[in-house]
């Protein structure tokens, strides 16, 4: 198990878009990925779980990566969230 801190840095949050196209992002992996929000802990492909942190701009999310290939998933979806679902 690997784990990353991760800032939000969409000026409107993790609204509906951006959780959508990371959720798909992490389904893609061989691992179980998770996401840590204060005191919540949800699965990341699940748009629903994701969406239920209300994680606006400057939150910080914990990545969690359990199982195969995880450094690289980890390393892969820090990118991809920092790049891709960024404004």
């Amino acid at each position: 198990m690997v784990n990353q801190t991760v800032t939000v840095t969409n000026r409107l949050g993790m609204h509906a878009r951006p959780s959508g196209v990371f959720c798909k992002e992490c389904a893609k992996q061989a691992c179980r990925v998770e996401i840590i929000c204060g005191d919540k802990r949800v699965d990341a492909s699940s748009i629903l779980g994701v969406l239920t942190l209300q994680a606006k701009c400057g939150t910080e999310l914990e990545l969690i990566c359990d199982g195969e290939n995880e450094q690289a998933s980890l390393a892969h979806l820090v990118n991809f969230l920092n790049a891709c679902v960024s404004e």
